[in-house]
């Protein structure tokens, strides 16, 4: 179905993911999922019925809510996962299963090493880390801007977590994006 629900004023996740280098048959991990899917359910359509998507979350409410969205829109390649990004094996994704996760607004209110020590633990040899984070000036809307992480902090967090970052971009007008890559 051709139906997303997710809007593209603040970030068009279709850019970012293809930025990333998605692809179809890929296995992909939302982490943070959020509660209108804006990652996950475009990434669903670009990895295309062969490929997987996972939606990780801490909140149940989020899960249901995205369950319920990928039953009205006909994604079969959704399936939620209830876990905490912060621990390790906090997703209880198994280790190098995924080819891409995704990490977008969570790391400013998570703990990042642990975030990235569990992207990095569900992540196959190679595989794709995609970060955005709110810039740290020009948005009124999102977090104040003593909680928003820099990209250069991000990257260098990343980066000492054994990601190599591949580049950076803009991922709209208050956002940044970082793709990595784990050795």
């Amino acid at each position: 179905m051709d139906y997303l629900p997710t809007g593209r004023a603040l970030i068009d996740p279709f850019n970012a993911l293809e930025k990333a280098g998605i692809r179809e048959e890929m296995r992909v991990a939302d982490f943070g999922v959020g509660a209108v899917g804006h990652f996950l359910f475009p990434a669903a359509k670009l990895v295309g019925p062969k490929g997987h998507v996972y939606g990780v979350d801490i909140l149940k409410s989020v899960l249901q809510a995205n369950q319920s969205r990928s039953k009205l829109t006909g994604f079969d390649n959704v399936e939620m996962v209830w876990g905490n990004i912060e621990k390790p094996n906090g997703s209880r994704l198994p280790d190098a299963s995924m080819d891409m996760v995704v990490v977008v607004n969570v790391l400013h209110v998570v703990d990042k090493a642990g975030a990235y020590a569990e992207a990095s633990r569900v992540l196959a040899t190679g595989g794709i880390l995609l970060v955005i984070e709110w810039k740290l000036a020009g948005a009124v809307l999102g977090p104040s801007p003593e909680r928003r992480l820099t990209k250069d902090d991000a990257a260098a967090a990343a980066v000492k977590a054994g990601f190599q970052l591949q580049k950076e971009f803009d991922a709209g007008p208050y956002h940044y994006g970082l793709v990595l890559k784990k050795g």
